[in-house]
């Protein structure tokens, strides 16, 4: 796209005129060379204006067409992944469940209640458990049930705890312990600075082993499918749309001995006692863990949500039709039966407890601290730095030199980086309920911050450089000072104010906007947290096992790179309304930096995450209505250039003045953006009706989990274990971690 309307551009302006590769950003030395430099570029920004418009209309009408395509093959692969019946194919969403304790053998009495009601076999029911004031209880737990040798943990603990008994006491409660605890739990490792070294059941963090599962630890159920719903995946690629790799550390920084797995990059342990002698499989220690276990899974209460998984996916579209007018009873209680749109890795069990109110609440909050962080930045950072830099003069090489222009892009570097880690906390505490929505809402979130970031800095610099500008005595083209004009659109189309915004906007884009925070996110994201979190979890015996591999793994690819691009081509659409003269300038940075980034991810998805799932269609379904936005703004420029084209010998003259003008260019703007959404929806309906056609009815679960190793039940981190310690299950659940080798 941006290449496309590069070459038009340059192609204009070496057909017509090299002026508009210059127009607006010419220096002048002295005074009288300013306005004889402001006349010239008033005249040549008249003369060649309509070359300016008819590159407008074309650049919105092939946009638009653009976009139109793009969401068309998005849509098309989505159709195409539908075809293929996978772990949603088969389960429905049960909301409205009374409270039950986990002692009520719950599943048995929703898989008889919800069998009796659509007259539909149930292959399983996987609940989603309150467990939010055990969650350190339930992932320890579940890491002791993957395959790990847990005599052999309370042997390690034993020696760490007397070979480390001083530091424990002096250093690790110290200074250095409270830094390491921040770090890991901002990192996902999480309970490590509750952990005392008591008898009581371990806190999160406090591992059973101290590296990683080892698959001959304990017997493996892949493929193992019962009607109870402990159903296990072979050992083959995971959900559609789904790029998994292990962690791309080759060094091991764990304590004790390490024992190589196939895969050169990741490492398995196995402790023993010295001599080579092997430890009793059940001893007083352990069995005390597991009635802990089991007494907190007893105590342990329901959320309103629970999975229903059917044998096929014909079975479960009848239920839902019969349960679609009068719902389930459940217990004296009316519940709704919904098919299920997410996957099984999508699902964050963790939130299911929090009601709708509350989670309305959090997103408001979300919001309003995210634009408090970027009324902060402008207030606080930005709008001093605007007043030293308004400070110069700028005549006889009065400027702001080399440490202002690194001061302005660490500004603007900071405050990205800074709205992006407020929009993903935001998301994040905002407790929804599948991963494709908290990435949905960090677009929205950080779409929304950026925006007002750069406009609260272009009010800024407009209303400093005004008073700049009328404290020098400048003058427009015409010889009128700029103090006296009272059109907003004289004083945005003196020379000189077009050249402070173009400035602005250079300097905004390039590089501290398209390129900075990607190189700091190689650098930072990347290498200085596997780098920080080997030497963290080699110097501290408490991080072992999974949580060791959480701090020196690598994070999961988001969908949250929509946002980046799409603000980065909003900043270029909003060029047309300047000088001409960094048309060309921005576009090549564009491109230039968004290859960059094409390369970075492209590496990035295949090498250096543990999971890529963009199983959901919301985050791009939400990425093109978004697209609308900076389409529309092509629109809106186009009615602002045509307008000043209706005024004669003046810029500011056109039959649309002052908030008429405004008024029309927002209302192109809105229109386009209904327009488009429109477009898209009947689109949509097109495209999904083509493939509606295709027939997966014959597709059984069992055939289909032998494909997918991420179930509803394998995911599900209570179900996991009330498969072991509660159901008694001989054939147990075993826990799906993409960390797990």
């Amino acid at each position: 796209w941006a290449t496309c309307l590069l070459i038009v551009w340059l192609g204009l302006a070496f057909v017509i005129s090299t002026d508009l590769l210059i127009l607006g950003s010419r220096e002048a030395k002295s005074t009288q060379f300013l306005c004889a430099v402001a006349a010239w570029g008033h005249n040549r920004q008249l003369q060649l204006l309509w070359a300016k418009v008819v590159w407008l209309v074309f650049a919105y009408l092939f946009s638009f067409g653009g976009a139109l395509v793009y969401a068309s093959q998005q849509m098309k692969l989505f159709v195409r992944d539908d075809r293929q019946a996978t772990m949603a194919s088969f389960a429905a969403r049960i909301d409205g469940l009374p409270r039950m304790k986990g002692s009520e053998h719950a599943e048995e009495l929703l898989k008889q209640q919800v069998s009796h009601a659509t007259r539909e076999v149930v292959f399983g029911i996987s609940i989603a458990w309150d467990y939010t004031l055990c969650s350190d209880q339930v992932e320890t737990a579940l890491e002791r049930d993957m395959g790990v040798k847990a005599q052999a943990c309370v042997h390690f603990e034993e020696q760490v705890q007397s070979q480390h008994s001083l530091r424990d006491g002096h250093v690790w409660r110290g200074l250095n312990w409270m830094v390491t605890s921040r770090l890991l739990t901002a990192w996902g490792v999480t309970g490590i600075a509750t952990r005392a070294g008591s008898d009581a059941m371990p806190k999160h963090g406090n591992l059973a082993s101290d590296g990683i599962a080892n698959a001959s630890d304990t017997p493996s159920h892949h493929g193992n499918l019962t009607s109870d719903g402990t159903a296990n995946a072979s050992d083959t690629p995971s959900n559609r749309g789904s790029t998994s790799t292990h962690s791309a550390s080759s060094d091991d920084t764990y304590r004790g001995s390490v024992v190589r797995s196939g895969n050169p990059q990741l490492g398995t342990r196995s402790l023993q006692k010295p001599g080579g002698r092997s430890i009793p499989s059940h001893s007083p220690r352990t069995l005390r863990k597991d009635q802990e276990i089991k007494r907190m899974l007893l105590q342990m209460e329901n959320t309103a949500v629970a999975y229903v998984v059917f044998h096929t996916k014909r079975s479960r579209d009848m239920a839902v039709e019969a349960a679609r007018n009068r719902g389930i009873t459940i217990l004296g209680r009316n519940c709704q039966l919904k098919a299920v749109q997410h996957e099984p890795a999508e699902v964050l069990w963790e939130n299911h407890h929090v009601c709708s109110s509350q989670r309305r609440t959090e997103l408001l909050i979300g919001g309003l601290l995210l634009v408090a962080a970027c009324l902060t930045w402008a207030g606080f950072l930005y709008l001093p730095f605007a007043h030293y830099v308004n400070s110069f003069s700028y005549a006889n090489g009065d400027e702001p030199g080399l440490f202002s222009e690194v001061l302005f892009v660490v500004l603007v570097v900071c405050a990205r980086v800074g709205l992006i880690a407020c929009s993903k906390t935001a998301a994040r505490r905002s407790c929804l309920l599948y991963t494709s929505q908290v990435d949905r809402t960090h677009v929205l979130f950080i779409s929304a911050a950026l925006v007002l970031c750069v406009s609260l800095v272009i009010v800024l610099e407009v209303r400093l450089s005004y008073q700049t500008l009328v404290g020098r005595g400048a003058r427009a083209a015409s010889g009128q000072l700029i103090g006296s004009m009272t059109s907003f659109e004289k004083i945005l189309e003196a020379f000189m104010m077009q050249k402070s915004l173009g400035q602005l906007v250079w300097g905004y884009c390039f590089p501290s906007t398209f390129l900075i925070p990607f190189v700091a996110e190689l650098v930072v994201s990347h290498w200085l947290r596997q780098h920080l979190g080997r030497l963290l979890v080699g110097a501290n015996p408490k991080v072992r096992g999974l949580n060791a591999l959480k701090a020196i793994g690598l994070t999961e690819m988001e969908q949250g790179r929509y946002a980046d691009l799409l603000f980065n081509v909003l900043l270029v659409t909003c060029v047309p309304f300047l000088a001409p003269a960094y048309m060309h300038r921005i576009f090549l940075a564009l491109i230039f930096s968004h290859s960059y980034i094409y390369c970075f991810d492209q590496v990035k998805v295949l090498r250096y995450v543990v999971r890529f799932d963009f199983s959901s269609p919301e985050v791009h379904d939400l990425a093109m209505r978004l697209l609308a936005v900076p389409t529309g703004v092509l629109l809106g420029a186009a009615v602002f250039k045509i307008n000043q084209m209706t005024g004669g010998i003046q810029l500011s003259s056109g039959i649309l003045k002052g908030s008429r003008l405004l008024g029309a260019v927002i209302l192109a703007v809105v229109a386009h953006v209904f327009m488009h959404r429109w477009a898209l929806t009947t689109l949509k309906s097109h495209i999904r009706g083509q493939g509606a056609g295709y027939d997966k009815q014959g597709a059984t679960y069992e055939d289909t989990a032998e494909l997918f190793k991420a179930t509803y039940f394998s995911v599900n981190p209570v179900h996991c274990l009330r498969s072991r310690h509660v159901l008694g299950q001989k054939s147990h659940q075993t826990f799906y971690s993409p960390l797990k080798p």
